[in-house]
Protein backbone atom coordinates (compact mmCIF):
# COMPACT_ATOMS: atom_id res chain seq x y z
CA UNK A 1 0.00 0.00 0.00
CA UNK A 2 2.59 2.38 0.71
CA UNK A 3 2.52 4.28 -2.41
CA UNK A 4 4.92 7.00 -3.46
CA UNK A 5 4.35 10.53 -4.27
CA UNK A 6 5.81 11.65 -7.53
CA UNK A 7 8.48 13.81 -6.79
CA UNK A 8 8.15 17.81 -6.49
CA UNK A 9 10.15 20.93 -8.31
CA UNK A 10 13.67 21.90 -7.55
CA UNK A 11 14.92 24.92 -8.74
CA UNK A 12 18.48 26.82 -8.15
CA UNK A 13 20.49 29.17 -9.88
CA UNK A 14 24.26 28.33 -11.19
CA UNK A 15 25.80 30.96 -12.17
CA UNK A 16 23.41 33.67 -14.23
CA UNK A 17 20.83 30.55 -14.62
CA UNK A 18 17.98 29.48 -13.06
CA UNK A 19 16.66 25.74 -13.63
CA UNK A 20 13.38 24.03 -12.85
CA UNK A 21 13.29 20.71 -12.67
CA UNK A 22 9.46 18.80 -12.71
CA UNK A 23 8.19 15.02 -11.78
CA UNK A 24 10.35 12.55 -13.30
CA UNK A 25 10.31 9.76 -14.38
CA UNK A 26 9.93 12.81 -17.76
CA UNK A 27 11.59 15.02 -16.09
CA UNK A 28 10.56 18.16 -18.09
CA UNK A 29 13.30 20.53 -17.97
CA UNK A 30 13.16 24.30 -18.11
CA UNK A 31 16.46 26.24 -18.47
CA UNK A 32 16.10 30.25 -19.20
CA UNK A 33 19.23 32.63 -19.33
CA UNK A 34 22.67 32.51 -21.58
CA UNK A 35 23.07 28.68 -20.37
CA UNK A 36 20.32 26.41 -22.82
CA UNK A 37 19.18 22.78 -22.11
CA UNK A 38 19.36 20.80 -25.28
CA UNK A 39 16.37 18.83 -25.91
CA UNK A 40 12.83 18.41 -27.38
CA UNK A 41 11.10 18.87 -24.03
CA UNK A 42 13.07 22.01 -22.91
CA UNK A 43 11.79 25.53 -23.40
CA UNK A 44 14.19 28.27 -23.96
CA UNK A 45 14.12 31.91 -23.27
CA UNK A 46 16.46 34.74 -24.85
CA UNK A 47 20.27 35.72 -24.52
CA UNK A 48 22.26 38.37 -24.31
CA UNK A 49 24.20 37.31 -27.14
CA UNK A 50 21.56 35.38 -29.19
CA UNK A 51 21.26 35.55 -32.84
CA UNK A 52 18.11 37.12 -34.31
CA UNK A 53 16.91 33.70 -35.18
CA UNK A 54 16.55 32.96 -31.68
CA UNK A 55 13.76 35.13 -31.15
CA UNK A 56 10.32 32.86 -30.14
CA UNK A 57 8.39 35.15 -32.18
CA UNK A 58 10.78 35.13 -35.25
CA UNK A 59 11.28 31.36 -35.16
CA UNK A 60 7.82 30.21 -34.63
CA UNK A 61 6.94 32.32 -37.93
CA UNK A 62 9.61 31.33 -39.53
CA UNK A 63 9.71 27.30 -38.40
CA UNK A 64 9.05 25.63 -41.68
CA UNK A 65 11.68 27.91 -43.24
CA UNK A 66 14.61 28.03 -41.61
CA UNK A 67 16.34 24.42 -41.34
CA UNK A 68 17.96 25.38 -44.71
CA UNK A 69 19.37 28.52 -43.14
CA UNK A 70 20.05 27.09 -39.66
CA UNK A 71 22.28 23.98 -41.68
CA UNK A 72 24.32 26.55 -42.77
CA UNK A 73 25.33 28.33 -39.66
CA UNK A 74 25.96 24.52 -38.24
CA UNK A 75 27.96 23.88 -41.19
CA UNK A 76 29.92 27.46 -40.69
CA UNK A 77 29.72 27.35 -36.54
CA UNK A 78 31.31 23.44 -36.96
CA UNK A 79 33.99 24.85 -39.75
CA UNK A 80 35.26 27.35 -37.86
CA UNK A 81 35.26 25.43 -34.15
CA UNK A 82 37.31 22.40 -35.91
CA UNK A 83 39.66 24.72 -37.89
CA UNK A 84 41.66 25.49 -34.91
CA UNK A 85 42.57 28.57 -36.70
CA UNK A 86 40.95 31.27 -34.58
CA UNK A 87 41.78 33.27 -31.19
CA UNK A 88 40.58 31.38 -28.24
CA UNK A 89 38.29 34.33 -27.22
CA UNK A 90 37.00 33.90 -30.33
CA UNK A 91 36.31 30.10 -30.43
CA UNK A 92 34.47 29.88 -26.94
CA UNK A 93 31.72 32.21 -28.86
CA UNK A 94 31.57 29.72 -31.72
CA UNK A 95 31.12 27.05 -29.20
CA UNK A 96 28.29 29.14 -27.31
CA UNK A 97 26.71 29.88 -30.21
CA UNK A 98 26.38 26.25 -31.66
CA UNK A 99 24.97 25.30 -28.04
CA UNK A 100 22.08 28.07 -29.01
CA UNK A 101 22.13 26.73 -32.52
CA UNK A 102 21.64 23.24 -31.86
CA UNK A 103 18.75 24.28 -28.99
CA UNK A 104 16.47 25.82 -31.30
CA UNK A 105 16.30 22.99 -33.22
CA UNK A 106 15.83 19.24 -33.21
CA UNK A 107 16.02 18.80 -36.72
CA UNK A 108 19.58 19.61 -36.54
CA UNK A 109 20.75 16.66 -35.09
CA UNK A 110 21.47 14.66 -37.78
CA UNK A 111 23.29 17.47 -39.49
CA UNK A 112 26.04 17.81 -37.06
CA UNK A 113 29.13 16.41 -38.20
CA UNK A 114 30.66 13.74 -35.69
CA UNK A 115 34.01 15.30 -35.51
CA UNK A 116 32.54 18.00 -33.09
CA UNK A 117 32.05 15.13 -30.49
CA UNK A 118 35.45 14.46 -30.40
CA UNK A 119 36.99 18.02 -30.42
CA UNK A 120 34.43 19.27 -27.64
CA UNK A 121 35.23 16.48 -25.65
CA UNK A 122 39.15 16.95 -25.97
CA UNK A 123 38.32 20.80 -25.90
CA UNK A 124 36.65 20.10 -22.74
CA UNK A 125 38.96 17.96 -20.57
CA UNK A 126 41.97 20.07 -21.54
CA UNK A 127 43.59 21.60 -17.91
CA UNK A 128 45.78 24.35 -20.39
CA UNK A 129 42.50 26.02 -21.67
CA UNK A 130 40.31 26.45 -17.97
CA UNK A 131 42.56 26.61 -15.99
CA UNK A 132 42.01 30.10 -14.30
CA UNK A 133 38.25 29.21 -15.09
CA UNK A 134 37.03 32.73 -15.67
CA UNK A 135 33.53 33.16 -15.56
CA UNK A 136 33.15 33.04 -19.62
CA UNK A 137 34.92 29.40 -19.26
CA UNK A 138 32.82 28.36 -17.21
CA UNK A 139 29.59 29.19 -19.42
CA UNK A 140 31.56 27.68 -22.34
CA UNK A 141 31.76 24.29 -20.29
CA UNK A 142 28.43 24.37 -19.16
CA UNK A 143 27.53 24.68 -23.07
CA UNK A 144 29.89 21.84 -23.98
CA UNK A 145 28.03 19.54 -21.39
CA UNK A 146 24.97 20.23 -22.49
CA UNK A 147 25.78 19.47 -25.85
CA UNK A 148 27.62 16.19 -24.92
CA UNK A 149 24.85 15.30 -22.85
CA UNK A 150 22.48 15.78 -25.69
CA UNK A 151 25.05 14.08 -27.99
CA UNK A 152 24.67 11.12 -25.85
CA UNK A 153 20.82 10.81 -26.02
CA UNK A 154 19.98 11.72 -29.36
CA UNK A 155 23.13 11.47 -31.92
CA UNK A 156 24.03 7.80 -34.01
CA UNK A 157 27.96 8.28 -32.80
CA UNK A 158 27.77 4.81 -31.42
CA UNK A 159 28.41 2.99 -28.31
CA UNK A 160 32.03 3.19 -27.72
CA UNK A 161 31.90 6.98 -28.10
CA UNK A 162 28.82 7.57 -25.89
CA UNK A 163 30.94 5.69 -22.88
CA UNK A 164 33.84 7.46 -24.00
CA UNK A 165 31.69 11.16 -22.95
CA UNK A 166 30.39 9.38 -19.93
CA UNK A 167 33.46 8.66 -18.98
CA UNK A 168 34.82 11.70 -19.78
CA UNK A 169 31.96 13.83 -18.24
CA UNK A 170 32.73 11.73 -14.61
CA UNK A 171 36.16 13.34 -14.56
CA UNK A 172 34.70 17.07 -14.92
CA UNK A 173 32.74 16.24 -11.11
CA UNK A 174 35.24 17.19 -9.41
CA UNK A 175 35.58 19.92 -11.08
CA UNK A 176 36.99 23.55 -9.19
CA UNK A 177 33.62 25.10 -10.20
CA UNK A 178 30.78 24.74 -8.22
CA UNK A 179 28.51 25.40 -11.32
CA UNK A 180 29.93 23.29 -13.67
CA UNK A 181 29.43 20.25 -11.26
CA UNK A 182 26.12 21.40 -11.30
CA UNK A 183 25.35 21.71 -14.80
CA UNK A 184 27.35 18.10 -15.60
CA UNK A 185 25.15 16.46 -12.37
CA UNK A 186 21.89 18.10 -14.01
CA UNK A 187 23.12 16.61 -17.29
CA UNK A 188 23.82 13.53 -15.68
CA UNK A 189 20.61 13.06 -14.36
CA UNK A 190 19.09 12.91 -17.43
CA UNK A 191 21.26 10.38 -18.86
CA UNK A 192 20.29 7.82 -15.58
CA UNK A 193 16.98 7.53 -16.72
CA UNK A 194 18.28 5.31 -19.72
CA UNK A 195 19.37 1.79 -18.62
CA UNK A 196 22.82 1.29 -20.48
CA UNK A 197 23.89 5.12 -19.43
CA UNK A 198 22.79 4.48 -15.47
CA UNK A 199 24.22 1.61 -15.51
CA UNK A 200 27.60 2.33 -16.93
CA UNK A 201 27.66 5.17 -14.77
CA UNK A 202 27.20 3.23 -11.47
CA UNK A 203 30.22 1.23 -12.91
CA UNK A 204 32.09 4.14 -12.91
CA UNK A 205 31.33 5.13 -9.06
CA UNK A 206 28.63 7.43 -9.76
CA UNK A 207 27.32 6.88 -6.43
CA UNK A 208 30.66 6.95 -4.45
CA UNK A 209 31.42 10.55 -5.80
CA UNK A 210 27.60 11.68 -4.76
CA UNK A 211 28.86 10.66 -1.57
CA UNK A 212 31.44 12.95 -0.94
CA UNK A 213 29.50 16.02 -2.77
CA UNK A 214 26.64 15.12 -0.31
CA UNK A 215 29.18 15.22 2.61
CA UNK A 216 30.57 18.50 1.50
CA UNK A 217 27.01 19.85 1.67
CA UNK A 218 27.57 22.78 -1.22
CA UNK A 219 24.13 24.07 -1.70
CA UNK A 220 24.49 25.67 -5.24
CA UNK A 221 25.81 21.83 -5.95
CA UNK A 222 22.94 19.75 -3.46
CA UNK A 223 20.04 20.26 -5.19
CA UNK A 224 21.43 18.54 -8.99
CA UNK A 225 22.85 16.06 -6.15
CA UNK A 226 19.73 14.91 -5.00
CA UNK A 227 18.12 15.72 -8.44
CA UNK A 228 20.65 12.33 -9.95
CA UNK A 229 20.51 10.44 -6.43
CA UNK A 230 16.45 10.50 -6.92
CA UNK A 231 16.55 9.48 -10.62
CA UNK A 232 18.69 6.72 -10.23
CA UNK A 233 17.05 5.40 -7.12
CA UNK A 234 13.94 5.77 -9.10
CA UNK A 235 15.04 4.07 -12.10
CA UNK A 236 17.44 1.05 -10.47
CA UNK A 237 15.01 0.00 -7.77
CA UNK A 238 17.58 -3.06 -6.77
CA UNK A 239 20.90 -1.43 -6.51
CA UNK A 240 24.02 -3.63 -6.71
CA UNK A 241 24.47 -4.86 -3.35
CA UNK A 242 28.02 -2.83 -2.98
CA UNK A 243 26.04 0.37 -4.03
CA UNK A 244 23.38 0.26 -1.71
CA UNK A 245 25.64 1.37 1.50
CA UNK A 246 26.66 4.49 -0.79
CA UNK A 247 23.39 5.55 -1.46
CA UNK A 248 22.44 5.04 2.25
CA UNK A 249 25.09 7.44 3.18
CA UNK A 250 23.85 10.14 0.66
CA UNK A 251 20.68 10.00 1.81
CA UNK A 252 22.04 10.59 5.40
CA UNK A 253 23.89 13.12 4.64
CA UNK A 254 20.97 15.12 2.73
CA UNK A 255 18.51 14.36 5.56
CA UNK A 256 21.14 15.62 7.95
CA UNK A 257 22.68 18.66 6.24
CA UNK A 258 20.25 21.84 7.61
CA UNK A 259 21.34 24.06 5.01
CA UNK A 260 18.85 22.20 2.22
CA UNK A 261 16.00 23.64 1.38
CA UNK A 262 12.28 21.87 1.48
CA UNK A 263 12.85 20.46 -2.08
CA UNK A 264 16.09 19.14 -2.00
CA UNK A 265 14.94 17.36 1.69
CA UNK A 266 12.07 15.78 0.03
CA UNK A 267 14.03 14.68 -2.73
CA UNK A 268 16.21 12.47 -0.48
CA UNK A 269 13.49 11.26 1.37
CA UNK A 270 11.66 10.11 -1.60
CA UNK A 271 15.05 8.51 -3.05
CA UNK A 272 15.01 6.62 0.54
CA UNK A 273 11.51 5.34 0.39
CA UNK A 274 12.67 3.75 -2.95
CA UNK A 275 15.67 2.39 -1.86
CA UNK A 276 13.31 1.18 1.56
CA UNK A 277 10.81 -0.67 -0.05
CA UNK A 278 10.89 -4.23 0.27
CA UNK A 279 13.58 -4.57 2.29
CA UNK A 280 15.79 -3.52 5.38
CA UNK A 281 17.96 -0.27 5.08
CA UNK A 282 20.43 1.06 8.15
CA UNK A 283 19.07 4.32 9.13
CA UNK A 284 19.33 4.37 12.78
CA UNK A 285 20.24 6.32 15.57
CA UNK A 286 20.50 10.00 14.95
CA UNK A 287 19.13 9.51 11.34
CA UNK A 288 16.12 7.74 12.87
CA UNK A 289 15.58 10.95 15.10
CA UNK A 290 16.03 13.27 12.09
CA UNK A 291 13.23 11.33 10.31
CA UNK A 292 11.30 12.36 13.19
CA UNK A 293 11.78 16.09 13.08
CA UNK A 294 10.98 15.86 9.12
CA UNK A 295 7.42 13.95 9.77
CA UNK A 296 6.20 17.43 11.34
CA UNK A 297 7.56 19.29 8.70
CA UNK A 298 5.24 22.41 7.42
CA UNK A 299 6.19 21.77 3.61
CA UNK A 300 3.88 18.69 3.21
CA UNK A 301 6.31 17.10 0.04
CA UNK A 302 8.82 17.22 2.59
CA UNK A 303 6.14 15.48 5.22
CA UNK A 304 4.76 13.13 3.13
CA UNK A 305 7.78 11.83 1.74
CA UNK A 306 9.15 11.57 5.59
CA UNK A 307 6.07 9.74 6.38
CA UNK A 308 7.06 6.83 3.45
CA UNK A 309 10.36 6.53 4.53
CA UNK A 310 9.13 5.71 8.11
CA UNK A 311 6.16 3.22 6.53
CA UNK A 312 9.11 0.90 4.83
CA UNK A 313 11.17 1.13 8.50
CA UNK A 314 8.16 -0.06 10.18
CA UNK A 315 7.38 -2.97 7.46
CA UNK A 316 10.41 -4.15 6.67
CA UNK A 317 13.00 -2.73 9.67
CA UNK A 318 14.27 -4.06 12.57
CA UNK A 319 12.26 -3.81 16.18
CA UNK A 320 14.99 -1.46 17.46
CA UNK A 321 14.10 1.54 14.50
CA UNK A 322 10.80 1.50 15.18
CA UNK A 323 11.56 1.36 18.95
CA UNK A 324 13.87 4.54 18.27
CA UNK A 325 11.26 6.12 16.56
CA UNK A 326 8.82 5.50 19.55
CA UNK A 327 10.47 6.91 22.24
CA UNK A 328 11.38 10.21 19.23
CA UNK A 329 7.41 10.42 19.47
CA UNK A 330 6.25 8.97 16.35
CA UNK A 331 2.79 7.75 18.08
CA UNK A 332 1.54 11.48 18.53
CA UNK A 333 2.61 12.63 14.91
CA UNK A 334 0.88 9.57 13.48
CA UNK A 335 -2.31 10.95 15.82
CA UNK A 336 -1.67 14.30 14.13
CA UNK A 337 -1.95 12.85 10.61
CA UNK A 338 -4.71 11.14 10.76
CA UNK A 339 -6.67 14.16 10.76
CA UNK A 340 -4.14 15.52 7.58
CA UNK A 341 -5.63 17.37 4.96
CA UNK A 342 -4.84 14.81 2.08
CA UNK A 343 -6.54 10.91 2.29
CA UNK A 344 -3.36 9.75 1.54
CA UNK A 345 -1.21 10.83 4.47
CA UNK A 346 -3.97 9.38 6.69
CA UNK A 347 -4.30 6.18 5.26
CA UNK A 348 -0.16 5.89 5.17
CA UNK A 349 -0.35 6.91 8.92
CA UNK A 350 -3.45 3.68 9.31
CA UNK A 351 -1.23 1.63 7.81
CA UNK A 352 2.08 2.61 9.81
CA UNK A 353 0.01 2.15 13.24
CA UNK A 354 -1.76 -0.93 11.65
CA UNK A 355 2.98 -2.48 11.06
CA UNK A 356 3.69 -1.13 14.24
CA UNK A 357 0.75 -3.24 16.28
CA UNK A 358 0.83 -6.51 14.56
CA UNK A 359 2.62 -9.46 16.25
CA UNK A 360 4.75 -6.98 18.53
CA UNK A 361 2.65 -6.85 21.86
CA UNK A 362 5.04 -4.40 23.73
CA UNK A 363 4.19 -1.43 21.86
CA UNK A 364 0.17 -1.89 22.64
CA UNK A 365 0.81 0.69 25.98
CA UNK A 366 1.95 3.23 23.86
CA UNK A 367 -0.44 3.08 21.64
CA UNK A 368 -3.75 3.61 24.01
CA UNK A 369 -1.12 6.40 25.72
CA UNK A 370 -1.85 8.54 23.06
CA UNK A 371 -5.25 7.33 22.81
CA UNK A 372 -4.76 6.48 19.06
CA UNK A 373 -7.47 3.27 19.01
CA UNK A 374 -10.23 5.66 20.22
CA UNK A 375 -8.30 8.58 17.72
CA UNK A 376 -8.60 5.98 14.66
CA UNK A 377 -12.07 5.10 15.20
CA UNK A 378 -12.80 8.66 14.10
CA UNK A 379 -12.25 7.86 10.68
CA UNK A 380 -14.55 5.17 10.73
CA UNK A 381 -17.21 8.00 9.63
CA UNK A 382 -14.89 9.26 6.57
CA UNK A 383 -16.06 8.84 3.11
CA UNK A 384 -13.37 6.71 1.75
CA UNK A 385 -13.97 3.61 2.11
CA UNK A 386 -10.48 2.26 1.31
CA UNK A 387 -9.43 4.88 3.98
CA UNK A 388 -12.44 3.15 6.64
CA UNK A 389 -10.94 0.01 5.17
CA UNK A 390 -7.15 0.75 6.55
CA UNK A 391 -8.65 2.42 9.97
CA UNK A 392 -10.36 -0.88 10.56
CA UNK A 393 -6.81 -2.98 10.20
CA UNK A 394 -5.19 -0.52 12.49
CA UNK A 395 -7.86 -1.23 14.92
CA UNK A 396 -8.45 -5.04 14.84
CA UNK A 397 -4.21 -4.86 15.31
CA UNK A 398 -4.51 -3.15 17.89
CA UNK A 399 -7.43 -5.36 19.42
CA UNK A 400 -6.49 -8.82 18.57
CA UNK A 401 -2.27 -8.42 19.87
CA UNK A 402 -3.73 -7.10 23.26
CA UNK A 403 -3.64 -10.32 25.71
CA UNK A 404 -6.27 -8.34 27.57
CA UNK A 405 -4.63 -9.22 31.21
CA UNK A 406 -6.70 -7.93 33.51
CA UNK A 407 -3.48 -7.21 35.56
CA UNK A 408 -2.43 -4.62 33.07
CA UNK A 409 -4.43 -1.78 33.10
CA UNK A 410 -3.06 0.10 30.15
CA UNK A 411 -3.87 3.96 30.18
CA UNK A 412 -7.61 5.12 28.28
CA UNK A 413 -8.02 1.48 27.94
CA UNK A 414 -11.01 0.96 29.91
CA UNK A 415 -12.78 3.85 27.98
CA UNK A 416 -11.65 3.16 24.86
CA UNK A 417 -12.65 -0.50 24.05
CA UNK A 418 -16.61 0.17 24.52
CA UNK A 419 -16.13 2.69 21.72
CA UNK A 420 -13.97 0.58 19.66
CA UNK A 421 -16.66 -2.25 19.60
CA UNK A 422 -19.70 0.20 19.41
CA UNK A 423 -17.85 1.65 16.09
CA UNK A 424 -16.42 -1.57 14.45
CA UNK A 425 -19.85 -3.36 14.77
CA UNK A 426 -21.18 -1.00 13.26
CA UNK A 427 -18.87 -1.28 10.03
CA UNK A 428 -18.46 -4.81 9.75
CA UNK A 429 -21.52 -5.30 7.49
CA UNK A 430 -20.40 -2.81 4.98
CA UNK A 431 -19.36 -4.47 1.83
CA UNK A 432 -15.71 -2.60 1.80
CA UNK A 433 -14.87 -4.39 5.11
CA UNK A 434 -16.33 -8.39 4.56
CA UNK A 435 -12.99 -9.54 4.52
CA UNK A 436 -12.81 -8.36 8.50
CA UNK A 437 -16.71 -9.06 8.99
CA UNK A 438 -15.39 -12.57 7.67
CA UNK A 439 -13.08 -13.36 10.40
CA UNK A 440 -15.08 -11.87 13.01
CA UNK A 441 -15.88 -15.35 14.48
CA UNK A 442 -11.80 -15.09 15.04
CA UNK A 443 -12.04 -12.45 16.90
CA UNK A 444 -14.85 -12.87 19.51
CA UNK A 445 -12.81 -14.03 22.12
CA UNK A 446 -11.29 -11.37 22.38
CA UNK A 447 -14.26 -9.17 21.61
CA UNK A 448 -15.70 -10.79 24.89
CA UNK A 449 -12.76 -10.53 26.75
CA UNK A 450 -12.37 -6.65 26.08
CA UNK A 451 -16.13 -5.74 27.03
CA UNK A 452 -16.05 -8.30 30.31
CA UNK A 453 -12.88 -5.71 31.17
CA UNK A 454 -15.51 -2.33 30.22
Amino acid sequence: MNHHQELPVLEHKPATNSLKVAQHPRLKLDRGGRVFRIGSDISHSGSDISPVWTSPLLASLLYPLNIVTQRGMLYFYCKQILSGENEEEVELEYVEQLHILLQSDSRLDEFVPREIVTYLMDFLVDENIFQYLELEDIDTQTHIISILCHAVRSWEIGEEMRNNIIENLMRLIESKSMYVQAELLFGLAHLSKFDEYRHHLLKLGVLEKLVEIARRGNNVILPDCALLFSVICFSERNLPADKGDAAIQIAIYLIKHRGCNHEVTAQAFSALAYLSEGKYVGIEGASCERLMQHISDAEDSVAVSALEVVGNIVRWGKVRQVTIMIKNGILKHLQRLLSHKFIMVRKEACWIISNITVGRKTYLKDLYEVNLPYSLCNLLEADDLDLRMEAVWAIFNSIIYDNHDEQINYPNRSRTCPYILGQTRKIAPEPSVRVMASRWSDYVPYVKKIKSLS
